[in-house]
């Protein structure tokens, strides 16, 4: 990870972790947009100093361009050292496609992002995150609509995966994501949601559903990997609660226990998952708590994350984050926790 300097790490303590984002030109069809990003990141374990972390998270360029009916989108990211231990550099493509308005939706083709289950809003990740579920574009075509019904909204989309390409928020050594020896091919997964609106109150109700190869360097299976979610959110005014639940499955021991790795790949074990969040969004405050749970029953593990947070947004253009996590991990009779706090600062221009 990259490093600051004393006086640039005194000043991100003086900030809470933030997101900003800054004022929007207005939409002129025709011509490019760009978006330039900048995050960084502090994380402070309460105990074992020596992990703490303070790092450029990464910088990002992002440009867009639309005409009647068609457009494209390409974000390129970077930061001090290598994305991951085997990247050739510390530059990657995040993400990148064209589109086209087609009679049944929106058809994208190039780097997509995940179309499985609700958007991990946290800073640092969830276990989801970290299991390579959310926060993971790849390589392939989709396509997807978004309609009214009155006040209500129905929302699908279904992303083919011809292969990735290792960028995703997945942690080191627990899956595909991050197995220099495995890809994933010939992938698909699919969501659709249905929103009903009452104004002050709204429910929706999710489903997805994925399926893909994993294989080694000679092309060989080694497992394939299905993956289904349902999830429900509700909202009252400010406050917006979801809850969501989640099925894997991969291999028992053989892929997931192969390699030096002092831990199993938990990324392709057969797996049970669950997810709570609780938001309470105002003007320039947004206070959330989000829970994840991940049990691998063939591994005799799980895990559990506590996330609490507090977003502070002065002016358009700039947020202030700062997460508490508190993250269990047992295997057999072996249990580990550790608590940290995460600060950031994110400025978008």
């Amino acid at each position: 990870m990259g490093t600051f300097s004393r006086r640039s790490l005194g000043t991100l303590f003086l900030l809470l972790p933030v997101t900003l984002s800054g004022t929007e030109p207005a939409k002129d069809e025709g011509r490019p947009r760009f978006t330039f990003q900048a995050v960084l990141s502090d994380f402070e374990p309460l105990r074992d100093r020596e992990e703490r972390k303070p790092e450029l998270l990464y910088a990002g360029l992002e440009a867009s361009f639309e005409r009647k009916g068609w457009g494209a989108v390409v974000e390129i990211r970077g930061r001090e050292d290598r994305f991951r231990p085997y990247f050739g550099s510390g530059v990657w493509l995040e993400k990148g496609w064209a589109w086209l308005a087609t009679p049944v939706g929106q058809l994208r083709l190039g780097k997509l992002p995940s179309r499985f289950g609700p958007e991990d809003e946290t800073f640092g990740g969830n276990l989801f995150s970290v299991n390579g579920v959310s926060r993971n574009p790849d390589w392939g075509m989709s396509v997807g609509d978004v309609s009214g019904r009155g006040l209500d909204q129905v929302e699908w989309g279904i992303r083919y995966i011809g292969q990735n390409d290792h960028v995703a928020w997945e942690d080191q050594g627990r899956g595909v994501e991050s197995d220099p020896s495995g890809t994933l091919r010939d992938g698909l997964e699919g969501r659709g949601s249905y929103l009903w609106n009452q104004g002050l109150t709204t429910e929706r109700v999710g489903l997805s559903a994925a399926t893909a190869r994993i294989v080694d360097g000679s092309g060989r299976e080694k497992l394939r990997r299905t993956d289904l979610g349902a999830d429900v959110r509700g909202s009252f005014g400010p406050i917006a609660a979801t809850v969501g639940l989640f099925h894997r499955k991969g291999s028992d021991l053989e892929a997931v226990r192969s390699g030096d790795l002092a831990e199993p790949r938990v990324g392709y074990a057969d797996s049970w998952a669950g997810l709570f969040t609780l938001v309470a969004e105002f003007p320039n405050v947004v206070w959330r708590y989000v829970y994840s749970e991940w049990r691998y029953p063939g591994l005799d593990a799980d895990e559990r994350i506590h996330q609490p947070s507090a977003s502070w947004t002065p002016r358009k253009g700039i947020a202030g984050t700062i997460e508490y996590s508190s993250w269990r991990r047992r295997t057999g009779g072996a249990v580990r926790t550790s608590n940290a706090l995460r600060f950031g600062l994110a400025l978008t221009f």
